[in-house]
């Protein structure tokens, strides 16, 4: 698709008629008033979780190669790249492609493209390296998408949907294409949702969508023009690399955060004799004494890594970031020689413009941004208020709840669905008198005949249990005065089987949260070495959960007996190793001044707090999901409520495929022992 000039399936867009042959602007030789400036910044499209849809977009193919940026001045050309570095020289041979042309500054992407027509930024690479070392390879294709000056006129001012009307002009005079190497980038007004999931089919990086009615903005990212992506990209400070004897065998890579350089992990694929040849020199010309990374590590030496000083920049891909800031299968595309190293910080992606409706980008995203909203169903009592008004915190009403359980419902049920759960019920509010229904023998509440709650029987322990599976379930719970949710921690639908640990690490009265903080850390590392994936919550209350999902055994289940034997070694091995700060002892007596290590949650019918349950507290606090990178001095608890976590999930993803990174734990244990 990327390699057409236009699709064949495009609709076109709004766009005003195109220049005509009486145009002043468009008679051959007319002496040209100004000259185009020698560079003008270039406007660089925001990273955003979700399409925009609706009218006034555009949407063009997005293009894996070399932003570039082209001035011509009486038929010469001149190229420039993002930061306006002259590489006029690599493309000498290409000038013929404009002769004839108008002065211009031409705005677009310079691609080698495959042998399916698609850009390859590794060829890319490797075809720029080759013409740095003075060989013209004559494969490359510049895709233009937009026009900055012409005849005398800078045109940013002007909306996106003249200025396309005006570059198909310059590029493709009289309707007819200069040259197959030099091709006009054709708007698309389709449905984006179409034309995304075909570019990611094709193997194409993603899509930009442009406002028609924009200015160009130099300099400047903003919600005018938006980039979707199928496959996360990014670029990565390189600060060292590591070696298997004699043969390369990976990057470590960062970004810079707050000044410092952040280790993001090591890239281990995408490596070619073609690419390591020329990495490998530019590595040693570099080569530094110590480690760049001042943040997240490695900070240890050890015989087969070598380190650099932060000057190169490599470009990668990857399936996403990890809990705690690293990358996820990331393969090397190619080192940039267009961005400074300074630049590099980590791409987190913002929610579409306000004024459209966001669309999920791909079938494979998880952790969803709901849509806020109310039940569609009649509350009884809908102004009775289960947490009063407190200093800096609102009462919350059961109207309010129902919202708040309707916001989050795609965050919250795949955490409960197939696991029965524990309600706590609040009939006169958080300060009257609570109950906890563990089944529905216990009569308390309205769940046992709410049709919407799935009722488990469970014949082993003689009773049935609810579980919560739809937002109409969660609409019940409200309607029952169900403040909180504790589901067990079964395999979705086998509740004779575990499906995965949450740890929950409760500090002893008056023990700084910090503490806390460092309890989570090290059982985390304790977990990763053994091949797990831990994810981090706040409790609602004043600790912290580390949910570890785990994948089955088909032929050799673990057991419940296993799985809690499995997770009280762990967490005895942290004890052990540091009695004056963590213990595992149930007795609140001999917990004085250390962390309780509770492992004790991994039993059939034990249970923990749900992802974003509310909590029964004064401030009305929800069970947070978090990343790793917030486990750090001044994380407060109790700053996420009722009222503040929608708001807080909408800012950035959390817990990326927590489903997907679930391992198995027999290979775990097989490891501990």
């Amino acid at each position: 698709m990327a390699a057409r000039a236009r699709p064949a399936d495009r609709h076109s867009p709004s766009l005003p008629p195109r220049l005509g042959a009486d145009s002043d602007s468009a008679r051959p030789g007319r002496r040209q008033p100004t000259p185009p400036p020698s560079f003008l910044p270039f406007q660089h499209p925001k990273l955003v979780n979700a399409l925009p849809t609706g009218g006034g977009w555009i949407h063009e193919v997005k293009f894996d190669g070399y932003r570039m940026q082209v001035r011509v001045e009486r038929r010469r050309a001149e190229w420039r790249s993002r930061n306006g570095n002259d590489w006029t020289a690599r493309f000498a041979d290409l000038g013929d492609l404009f002769d004839g042309m108008l002065n211009v500054i031409l705005d677009g992407e310079l691609c080698v493209l495959d042998k399916q027509g698609h850009p390859d930024f590794s060829a890319l690479r490797s075809a720029l390296g080759r013409r740095q070392a003075g060989a013209m390879v004559g494969n490359l294709v510049y895709f233009v998408f937009d026009a900055l000056f012409l005849d005398g006129r800078d045109l940013r001012g002007l909306p996106l949907a003249e200025r396309k009307a005006r570059l198909r002009e310059v590029i493709e005079p009289g309707g007819q294409p200069r040259s197959p190497q030099l091709r006009y980038v054709e708007a698309v007004d389709a449905d984006p949702r179409q034309l995304f999931a075909t570019a990611c089919e094709m193997g194409i990086e993603g899509i930009v969508s442009k406002r028609l009615d924009a200015a160009y903005r130099s300099g400047d990212r903003n919600e005018s023009w938006v980039k979707t992506k199928c496959r996360p990209g990014q670029e990565v400070v390189v600060g060292g690399w590591k070696m298997n004897g004699p043969r390369f065998r990976s990057l470590m890579a960062g970004v810079w955060e707050s000044g410092q350089l952040r280790y993001v992990g090591s890239i281990h694929t995408g490596y070619s004799q073609a690419n390591t040849s020329e990495l490998v020199p530019k590595l040693r010309a570099t080569e530094a004494s110590a480690s760049p990374f001042t943040l997240g590590g490695p900070h240890r030496k050890t015989s087969d890594i070598h380190w650099t000083r932060p000057e190169l920049v490599a470009r990668i891909e990857f399936e996403g970031w990890t809990g705690d800031g690293k990358v996820r299968q990331a393969s090397f595309k190619g080192l940039r020689e267009d961005k400074e190293a300074r630049e590099v910080v980590e791409e987190d992606p913002e929610p579409p413009p306000p004024a459209t409706t966001a669309v999920r980008p791909t079938p494979k995203a998880r952790n969803k941004h709901p849509p806020a909203g109310t039940p569609d169903f009649q509350l009884s009592h809908e102004d009775k208020v289960l947490w009063p008004a407190s200093p800096g915190h609102p009462a919350i009403t059961k109207a309010d709840l129902a919202a708040y359980y309707a916001a989050t419902a795609d965050w919250i049920l795949p955490y409960v669905r197939g696991r029965p759960c524990t309600v706590l019920l609040a009939p006169q509010g958080v300060h009257g008198e609570l109950f906890f229904q563990r089944h529905e023998g216990q009569r308390v509440g309205g769940l046992r005949d709410a049709p919407a709650v799935t009722h488990v029987e469970v014949a082993a322990l003689a009773h049935v249990f609810p579980q919560f599976d739809t937002p109409q379930a969660l609409e019940a719970a409200v309607q029952s005065d169900a403040i909180e949710l504790h589901p067990w921690n079964n395999v979705p639908g086998e509740v004779d089987l575990p499906g995965r640990f949450v740890f929950d690490l409760d500090p002893d009265e008056g023990l700084d949260f910090e503490r806390v903080i460092d309890a989570a850390l090290e059982l985390r590392d304790r977990l990763v070495e053994l091949g797990l994936a831990p994810f981090l919550k706040t409790s609602g209350g004043k600790g912290l959960h580390l949910v570890t999902p785990f994948v089955q055994d088909e032929t050799k289940p673990v057991t419940w007996a296993e799985a809690k034997a499995f997770a009280r070694a762990v967490c005895a091995a942290m004890a052990g190793d540091s009695p004056d700060r963590y213990t595992i002892a149930l007795p609140k007596a001999q917990r004085q001044g250390r962390v309780f290590l509770d492992y004790l949650r991994t039993d059939q019918t034990r249970h923990a707090s749900a992802l974003l349950s509310p909590r029964a507290t004064a401030e009305a606090t929800v069970s947070m999901p978090l990343s790793w990178r917030d486990a750090r001095p001044g994380l407060n608890p109790t700053a996420f409520t009722v009222a503040s976590a929608l708001p807080l999930l909408r800012q950035r993803p959390v817990w990326q495929d927590y489903e997907a990174q679930a391992t198995p734990l027999r290979r775990a244990i097989a490891r501990l022992s």
